[in-house]
């Protein structure tokens, strides 16, 4: 109480019951457009059943192993995505991922991170991403979709199959670790919902833990100024 602690653009206050984000007009980061894909392709995304998410390969109980192990060494959130994102990519099959925070409602997105760096010049499903703002791991598949509504949205992206899993802070959702194969790509492995979500909880708890340091160096270079200013 009565102490002064520095806001950073993308920042969660919470005031109970409600958590606010912080908005910074200068030094936006760029954000990237979502396509509208919402009035065609609803029943393509799906929650993943819990039953579904519990059973993890070898391969992926290692690759989860060493990137906690990682995560906790991280001394930035860029260097925290990294490695979820090379584990994502790893155990999963997708060609793509990417650790993402939602504005203006998934309209667009700001890229924290990607694999491979050419994927930042790929658009996002802004269906799944609102999907997932609910706080549950999504999915989306081509399955049991009429060919001409896929004609009118979401083919001309050429998603085969995706994944969107929240990255939770606390109890709001603060970012999204998003995964795709388009045509031509190589199939996803099965289960693959099971473990971005691991990652994603592995993200928000490192990430969380990582906050309070950044923001107590930021105190501190605070206090530097103010006191090099003369101010009390």
């Amino acid at each position: 109480p009565n102490d002064v602690s520095p806001l950073r653009h993308n920042d969660l206050l919470s005031i109970d019951p409600w958590t606010f984000r912080v908005r910074l007009g200068a030094g936006r980061p760029r954000a990237t457009a979502t396509t509208n894909d919402m009035t065609v392709v609803t029943q393509r995304v799906t929650a993943m059943p819990v039953a579904d998410l519990a059973t993890l390969a070898q391969q992926r109980l290692a690759l989860l192993i060493d990137a906690s192990a990682t995560t906790q060494t991280a001394a930035s959130e860029e260097e925290l995505a990294a490695v979820v994102l090379n584990a994502a990519m790893a155990g999963t099959g997708f060609a793509r991922a990417a650790i993402i925070r939602s504005e203006a409602s998934g309209e667009s997105v700001q890229i924290i991170a990607c694999l491979p760096e050419s994927a930042r010049g790929f658009n996002f499903s802004r269906s799944l991403i609102r999907a997932a703002g609910d706080g549950e791991i999504v999915t989306l598949s081509q399955q049991g979709v009429e060919a001409d509504d896929l004609a009118l949205s979401i083919v001309s992206l050429n998603i085969e199959s995706a994944v969107c899993a929240p990255i939770h802070l606390g109890t709001a959702v603060d970012a999204y670790l998003y995964l795709d194969a388009r045509e031509g790509e190589r199939a996803a492995h099965s289960q693959s919902a099971a473990f971005c979500k691991a990652l994603s909880r592995m993200y928000g708890t490192a990430l969380g833990n990582l906050k309070p340091l950044e923001v107590e160096r930021m105190r501190g270079q605070l206090k530097a100024e103010l006191e090099a200013a003369g101010v009390a």
